[in-house]
This record gives structure tokens, C-alpha cells and sequence, in this order.
């Protein structure tokens, strides 16, 4: 493999004296620093993957749930309130790749207040919320 990039003619004047241009000791040391930084680039995107704590979790999803509440269509927030008290929730990972919640959500109502279960689908990204009842 030596002798394949570097020449041992005695007619030159080093016997480490490339053969061609693209032999040179500074490109092959380039090239394997372009081989070896490719892998640790995308070992570092990898390893800096986020990870949420459970309370984060439980934040994002009562976020979640309160914007579809409030953004749903016939919403007036003269007559109607909602505050998302409590989360118990299932990371369902095997099946529909999203979380499982029961909320208890307290609503107001003309003065009047009740409590109440939500069950809902949650998907990872927290994009939309699909609410079994």
C-alpha cells in the first residue's frame, strides 16, 4: 500500500517524495479528517437530542389541551373559562406514537363553576388535540 502512493526511485531526491499531486501527505491527511468529521457531526446532532423531564411534560400537554379549548370554533371568552388543573398521562410509544391524558379541567360558566374529566390523544410534537370525550 506504501509503495503504492510514495516512490522508492533513487533518482529522487526523498524516498517519502509523492508519486502525483493528489498523493501528498497534506491530501490524504485532509481527506481522512473529511472522514472522521462527517461521523462525529452527525454523532453530536444525535447525542444533543432533547429530552423532557416528566413536569415538562405535564406543562406542554395542560398548554396543549387549554390552546384547543380556547381556539375551537364557537369559543367566547365572555361566557366561558377554562383552567387545566391536573394531567395523568400514558406515553403510548408502541401503537399511536402519542400520549394518552386525562385532564381535570375546571370551567366557569355565566358565574357558575363545574369540574370535569377530558380524555384525549395527544401526539409527540403537541400539534393538535383529539379529544374520545
Amino acid at each position: 500500500m506504501i509503495v503504492r502512493y510514495f516512490s522508492f526511485d533513487t533518482r529522487r531526491k526523498s524516498i517519502m517524495q509523492p508519486i502525483a499531486k493528489h498523493t501528498t501527505r497534506k491530501a490524504l491527511v485532509r481527506y481522512i479528517r473529511r472522514l472522521t468529521l462527517i461521523p462525529v457531526i452527525a454523532l453530536l446532532a444525535v447525542s444533543c437530542a432533547r429530552t423532557h423531564t416528566p413536569e415538562d411534560t405535564k406543562t406542554r400537554l395542560k398548554a396543549a389541551l387549554y390552546h384547543s379549548l380556547v381556539t375551537a370554533k364557537g369559543y367566547d371568552s365572555t361566557l366561558v373559562r377554562y383552567k387545566v388543573l391536573d394531567v395523568i398521562y400514558y406515553d403510548d410509544a408502541t401503537r399511536t406514537k402519542s400520549y394518552i391524558c386525562r385532564f381535570k379541567v375546571n370551567m366557569v360558566y355565566k358565574g357558575k363553576d363545574t369540574t370535569g374529566t377530558m380524555y384525549c390523544y395527544i401526539p409527540k410534537d403537541f400539534s393538535r388535540v383529539d379529544r374520545k370525550w
